[in-house]
C-alpha cells in the first residue's frame, strides 16, 4: 500500500502542518485481515524526517506505532488509528484512508 496525507497538529514540540508519505506490503494477510511494516518520511515544521512502524488491520480498520527514525523528531513515537473509506463504486478499488493520530 502507499499512503500520502497531510494535516496540523503537535508532536515532539513541534506544531504546524505535517505531510507524510508511507509505503507497506498488505499482500500478506487476507481479506480480513494483514500485519505488517511499512516505512517513509515526514515533511515536519522542523524538517523532513524518516518514519517506520508496524501496523495491524481488521477489514476496514487499521492501527499502528510508528518511530520516527531521524531529524528533529528522532525516537519521538506516535500512533495511528485509521479506516479505509471506499472511494470507488460498484466495484471498490480504490480508498481513503481516514487517521487519528496520538
Amino acid at each position: 500500500f502507499s499512503f500520502s496525507g497531510n494535516g496540523a497538529g503537535t508532536i515532539g514540540g513541534q506544531t504546524g502542518p505535517f505531510s507524510c508519505t508511507f509505503n507497506g506490503d498488505d499482500t500478506v494477510g487476507t481479506t480480513q485481515q494483514s500485519s505488517g511494516v511499512f516505512n517513509g518520511s515526514c515533511n515536519t515544521p522542523c524538517a523532513t524526517v524518516g518514519i517506520t512502524g508496524t501496523y495491524t488491520r481488521t477489514v476496514a480498520f487499521w492501527s499502528a506505532g510508528a518511530t520516527f527514525t531521524s531529524g528533529c523528531l528522532y525516537g519521538r513515537s506516535v500512533a495511528f488509528t485509521c479506516v479505509w473509506v471506499p472511494t470507488s463504486a460498484p466495484t471498490v478499488v480504490s480508498y481513503e484512508m481516514v487517521c487519528i493520530i496520538t
